[in-house]
């Protein structure tokens, strides 16, 4: 699925902050509905963006115990305390990125990425949704949805990481 071309599409429904679709080698649509995140913390202000996902790839890359790899066999062991640690923690990844794929099959929409609003290491953190990224990297999706705290919104746009068209 990683070779489809994705274009931004028009959407009628209220809830769809932006629809990305595709077709298939055998001519089927598959449609992907980004609607906002479920996981905001209410004291805290957020807006809605949609970020490059190979921009955002490169940046996250650079946070080796947080980065969910293509492959996850890729994932590093000094992240985990001892081997069967490490494959738990692979273990889990696969399921939740499996989890996304099987919840794609029933329902086309897609919850924003919620962001930490507070830094780690001065790196932005993903506070719920790395897995959701994870999958639609594998599908070939040139973006995600984002909620960005405000407080952090002006440091994504210096990174350069939202997505301009």
């Amino acid at each position: 699925m990683k070779n489809l071309a994705w274009q931004q599409t028009p959407c009628n429904k209220s809830e769809v902050l932006w629809q990305y679709s595709s077709r298939t080698q055998t001519h089927q649509e598959v449609t992907i509905e980004f609607i906002a995140s479920g996981d905001l913390v209410p004291e805290i202000s957020y807006q809605h963006c949609l970020i490059n996902l190979a921009a955002w790839d490169a940046y996250w890359q650079k946070d080796l115990c947080n980065y969910v790899p293509e492959i996850l066999s890729q994932f590093p062991r000094e992240c985990c305390a001892n081997a069967e640690a490490y494959q738990t923690e692979l273990a889990q990844h696969q399921q939740k990125i499996e989890r996304w794929q099987q919840h794609l099959i029933q329902n086309r929409q897609i919850p924003a990425v919620c962001f930490e609003a507070e830094q780690l290491h001065g790196r932005l953190r993903i506070r719920q949704g790395r897995h959701r990224i994870a999958y639609l990297r594998q599908l070939g999706l040139p973006v995600f949805a984002a909620a960005i705290p405000e407080i952090r919104f002006e440091d994504v746009k210096q990174m350069r990481l939202i997505q301009t068209t």
